[in-house]
């Protein structure tokens, strides 16, 4: 008869061998993924419906049954504790990203960069208008600080004897409901981090490497100083604290969610800082155990402190690095805006710092990893606060300088030593990594061109209506040349892009061959209006003029205004509504049609405000390459839709684009033909309708926009 081992009886091994497993099982079969998908969800979401009920009704009779010796410890031990964490994770931020080498690079559209930056709103956050519409939405902190105030409100009534023997059944109940979910945790561990590891994208994780290398080593750096600490301040030793953290540790890398941790940490705390006796004192140690694990975790933590390393990251990776001091100023920008969450605290910083808002979409594309970094150290962070505060509470802190001083000076060589392996690694890797404007011209059409196509030189004059086009079999498409993504040629020659694709996709339908013709925007028009031409393409906004002299299609993809702009005064102008220039703002456009009033007016208000709009000046230029070759300074800005002017900055990656009209400002991509060609425009309006045509204009926004390489 097969025995099992008597350590799998611990859940806290089994967690660890869940985890174990479930990597294992990921990077060997990860085509059995989906099948694994529903056990996780099943999981968390059991684990979120008892979670909080239980640290409510903890914190609730935790707080009121404390005496006030007890409270007052608390708070002392508590604070002093927290401000040490804060240093811990200040310290990262400030020392490590001195390690990091210059390398500049630009990333391709994200849609998230049109979110509008809406600021926490601290008071409804911590104070929201119902308590379970705050439990609806899991707004913890709301939660956590209206328990903290009950179980305050509750120590100090007379009769608190009798509301608490009416909490304890309830403590109770949810206690054993925990204890009911915990009987899966190892198999929803198993589950969760076979599907993370199973559908990583190694790709993705490349283009963040250095990122993932400096919280890494920032990883180790706080994992040997809270070990050094601990033990030195604390009567116990490494194992006593390895089985104290392993179980916690082992559910929230693989989950994500430090929160279904809690309980475990909890009880595991309670085993570590007491002993098996149920004296009075050991129960009112429970519940001061309980209250600062609930409240330590509604505040910033150590791991999204140290998550922070995110902002200077950020600069380096447009080769704006950030010195010391304004680091620190960043920091004491961010650190009250993690109240918000860590994207609300990014944003804040990448503000305070001027560095582009877009560098979001770095976090964006690692997000996953990002998060359990910052889950991981703020166990590590809430475990040893709740030593600390424990044990000045009980009177248990243990000075040995000795120990404390080998610790730090192991901390400093640790650092220093990791630190220059990064320097002299990291540069060369990073700079050499950066192949987006490779893979961009390295893009291949998703539709094959129809056998037969051709490009022509001359075009002679011919009728455009649909039976004709059809008599004669080839549909003679102009080329906005030079608008990427839309239409340009890569590294092969070869003529590309998302017009492209959708043009072969429609002639297919059509049973026809193209005939292409390149040719600026101007010069297409007048082709159009000769009849040499049938329609014309290449990222053409819908605007009135089009209306007038051409026919239209109905739009077939929304985009949005953006500017590109060099990384040089990039930050200078993120800052241009606080300290406007001294000289109106040189916008360059290479469409004609954008230079009105009506345009400046919209830009000279929406980077200043309606009462005080900045000057801006609006320059034409034959294309976008002058703008790009602006050796002179003579432009700011290159205005285009945010989707394109992506791609132009990826192409050349000392510039950015900024969009700081976010979503306001919005129009539509159209195919032009002549004018009354109606039987053309209507089969063109009912094949854009078509189901399979927007799931194929999804799939070319993927590849051509977003350039996803895996829906190519």
């Amino acid at each position: 008869m097969l025995r099992v081992p008597t350590w799998c009886n611990s859940l806290d091994n089994q967690c660890v061998l869940a985890l174990c497993l479930g990597i294992s099982g990921g990077v060997l079969l990860p085509q059995l993924a989906p099948f694994l998908v529903p056990l996780g969800n099943i999981f968390l979401r059991a684990s979120q419906v008892v979670v909080m009920p239980f640290l409510i009704c903890e914190l609730v009779a935790s707080l009121g049954s404390l005496s006030n010796k007890a409270i007052s410890n608390l708070f002392r031990g508590g604070l002093l504790s927290l401000l040490l964490i804060w240093g811990m994770g200040a310290a990262m931020v400030l020392w490590l990203p001195q390690y990091l080498p210059n390398s500049p690079a630009s990333n391709f559209f994200n849609p998230s960069q049109l979110k509008p930056q809406h600021p926490t709103d601290l008071i409804a956050l911590y104070i929201p208008f119902n308590i379970f519409s705050a439990l609806a939405s899991d707004n913890f902190p709301g939660v956590v600080l209206y328990s903290a105030v009950l179980g305050i409100i509750l120590q100090r009534q007379s009769n608190r004897t009798k509301i608490l023997d009416l909490l304890n059944p309830l403590r109770d109940l949810f206690k054993a409901s925990i204890k009911l979910v915990s009987k899966i945790i190892p198999v929803g561990i198993f589950a969760l981090c076979f599907n993370t590891i199973a559908t990583s994208n190694s790709d993705q994780l490349l283009k963040l490497q250095g990122f993932v290398y400096l919280c890494a080593i920032a990883f180790l750096i706080i994992s040997f100083a809270s070990l050094s600490l601990a033990t030195s301040l604390t009567p116990f030793s490494p194992q006593q604290l390895w089985k104290a953290t392993k179980g916690p540790f082992a559910l929230t890398a693989s989950s994500g969610n430090l929160l279904i941790a809690l309980p475990i940490l909890i009880s595991n705390l309670n085993q570590l800082l007491l002993s098996t006796k149920t004296s009075p004192e050991e129960k009112e140690k429970e519940k001061e155990i309980a209250a600062i694990i609930s409240v330590g975790f509604t505040l910033p933590m150590l791991g999204q402190i140290a998550s922070l390393l995110f902002i200077p990251f950020a600069g380096w990776y447009v080769n704006q690095p950030l010195n010391f001091s304004k680091t620190l100023t960043v920091l004491g920008i961010a650190i009250p805006s993690l109240a918000g969450g860590l994207k609300t605290a990014f944003q804040a910083g990448l503000s305070e710092a001027g560095l582009p808002l877009n560098l979001m979409q770095l976090m964006y594309i690692n997000s996953e990893w990002l998060y359990r970094f910052e889950k991981v150290i703020s166990l590590e962070g809430l475990l040893l606060m709740a030593l600390l505060t424990c044990c000045f509470s009980m009177d248990k802190l243990r000075l040995k300088p000795l120990l404390l001083s080998i610790g730090l000076l192991a901390c400093i060589a640790i650092s220093s030593l990791l630190g220059n392996v990064l320097k002299t690694g990291l540069g060369n890797i990073m700079i050499s990594k950066y192949n987006n404007n490779i893979t961009l011209m390295n893009l291949k059409s998703l539709i094959p061109e129809p056998k037969g196509s051709k490009l022509l030189k001359t075009l002679p004059a011919a009728n455009s209506n649909l039976d004709e086009i059809r008599a004669r079999g080839f549909l003679r498409v102009g080329l906005n040349r030079n608008s990427m993504p839309w239409v340009y040629r890569n590294r092969a020659g070869e003529l590309v892009g998302f017009d492209v694709d959708l043009v072969n996709s429609l002639t297919k339908s059509l049973n026809l061959k193209v005939a292409w013709k390149e040719g600026n925007l101007n010069d297409l028009e007048k082709l159009i209006n000769q009849q040499r031409l049938d329609i014309a393409i290449g990222g053409i906004d819908a605007n009135p003029d089009y209306a007038s002299q051409f026919s239209m299609s109905k739009g077939y993809l929304k985009v949005h205004l953006g500017l590109v702009v060099s990384d040089q005064i990039l930050p200078r102008l993120q800052q241009i509504q606080q300290r406007p220039l001294d000289r109106p703002l040189v916008i360059a456009i290479s469409d004609p049609e954008l230079i009105n009033e009506e345009v400046r007016d919209y830009i000279a208000k929406n980077l200043g405000t309606n009462e005080n709009p900045i000057q801006v000046k609006l320059a034409v230029v034959s294309n976008q390459a002058e703008f790009f070759s602006n050796s002179t300074n003579r432009y700011d800005a290159l205005l285009t839709s945010a989707e394109g002017g992506a791609t132009w900055a990826v192409l050349h990656p000392s510039y950015s684009l900024w969009t700081p009209f976010y979503n306001k400002f919005s129009s539509e991509l159209v195919i032009i033909s002549a004018k009354k060609n109606y039987t053309l425009t209507d089969y063109i309006n009912a094949w854009l309708e078509k189901t399979t045509v927007q799931e194929l204009i999804s799939k070319l926004y993927n590849h051509w926009i977003i350039v996803k390489q895996s829906s190519g």
